[in-house]
C-alpha cells in the first residue's frame, strides 16, 4: 500500500477523529452540519462525510475550529490522535512528534516565548488584583497593581496590545497611583528605594 502524502494523511486523521467524536455524541452528519451553521459557518453534510472518509487532501483550519466548537471539544483533539499513545504524528513533512507533544507544540505550551510569557503574566496579575477586590478588608493590592501597570507598559513597548482591564479590576486599577509607562525594572527599583 502506498503511503499517503503528509497533508492527505493528516486530513484523513482529522476526518477519523471528527467521525469518532460525532459518533460518541450520537450526532448524524446532518446534525453536525446544522450545529456548524448555527455557529455562523455552514459546512455541508457532504463535506463532513468527505472529510470523515478521508476523501479530502486539505481540511481548512477554519472548518476544524467550527466543527470543534459544534462538538464542544478543543480543536487539537480533532487534529492529533491522543489514543495513539506515542505513535509519531507528522506535524510537517519532515517533523514528527508523539500526539501529546504535537498538541503541546501546536498550542504553544512547549515554548515560552517572550510574548506568551508577558501575556500570561498580565493575565495572572489581573486575577491577583481581582482576588484582592473580593476581600472585605481595606488592604489594596498596590504591588500587584504596580506590576500590572508595568507589564502592560512592556507589552505596548513591544508592539503588543494589552487586553482590556477586567470589570472587577477596573476600579482598583483606575484609583491606584503609579505611572503608566514604568518598566518592570523601574517598579522594582522604586520599591527598593521605598523599602531601603
Amino acid at each position: 500500500m502506498e503511503q499517503q502524502p503528509w497533508d492527505a494523511g493528516w486530513s484523513a486523521t482529522i476526518g477519523r477523529l471528527i467521525r469518532q467524536e460525532r459518533d460518541a455524541q450520537a450526532l448524524s452528519a446532518q446534525e453536525l452540519s446544522d450545529k456548524c451553521a448555527a455557529l455562523g459557518y455552514r459546512i455541508a453534510r457532504g463535506t463532513i462525510a468527505k472529510t470523515e472518509n478521508g476523501d479530502r487532501r486539505h481540511v481548512p483550519l477554519q472548518e476544524v475550529a467550527v466543527i470543534a466548537a459544534a462538538l464542544d471539544v478543543p480543536p487539537v483533539t480533532l487534529m492529533f490522535d491522543v489514543t495513539a499513545g506515542d505513535t509519531p504524528h507528522l506535524v510537517t513533512p519532515d517533523l514528527e512528534m508523539p500526539p501529546i507533544g504535537a498538541i503541546e507544540w501546536w498550542s504553544g505550551n512547549d515554548v515560552e516565548t517572550y510574548g506568551l510569557r508577558i501575556a500570561r503574566t498580565e493575565q495572572e496579575l489581573q486575577h491577583a488584583v481581582a482576588r484582592f477586590a473580593k476581600r472585605d478588608d481595606d488592604e489594596r493590592p498596590e504591588r500587584q497593581l504596580s506590576y500590572l501597570r508595568a507589564v502592560r507598559s512592556e507589552m505596548v513597548a513591544h508592539g503588543m496590545t494589552p487586553p482590556p482591564i477586567r470589570d472587577d479590576v477596573r476600579a482598583a486599577y483606575d484609583e491606584s497611583p503609579g505611572a503608566d509607562g514604568e518598566s518592570i525594572l523601574d517598579v522594582i527599583e522604586r520599591e527598593a528605594r521605598e523599602v531601603g
